[in-house]
């Protein structure tokens, strides 16, 4: 005689296996959203050193800070990859990242006169 087995639906759902699975990715989920909101206020923070630190008056919101610092981090790393002193992948570190945001603000600023 054959044995049927019957399938709990309810036992699938309460499985630790899958349990674990969707914990990480509810624990993924709000990872990327704290690394959003750290990338943009370090940004801002990076923006604000760059305008600190360059001389004039630049007449730039808070969204324009915000990007500066945050394509001065990108700018920074790539060049410091290409320079050998980062590993692919590696984030720049501060004063690279505010040095690349000073050189895009001058870029900005010189365009802008025109």
């Amino acid at each position: 005689m054959v044995r049927q087995k019957t399938v709990n639906l309810y036992s699938r759902a309460l499985n630790p296996a899958k349990t674990r699975y969707i914990r990480a990715s509810r624990n993924n989920a709000h990872t990327k959203g704290r690394t959003m909101i750290v990338t943009l206020l370090i940004g801002f923070v990076i923006g604000v050193l760059a305008k600190f630190l360059y001389p004039g008056r630049e007449r730039m919101g808070i969204i324009m800070t915000t990007l500066l610092g945050i394509g001065g981090s990108v700018l920074g790393s790539w060049a410091g990859q290409v320079m050998g002193w980062y590993a692919p992948g590696q984030p720049a570190g501060w004063i690279v990242s505010t040095v690349a945001a000073v050189v895009i603000l001058a870029v900005y600023d010189r365009l802008a006169a025109r």
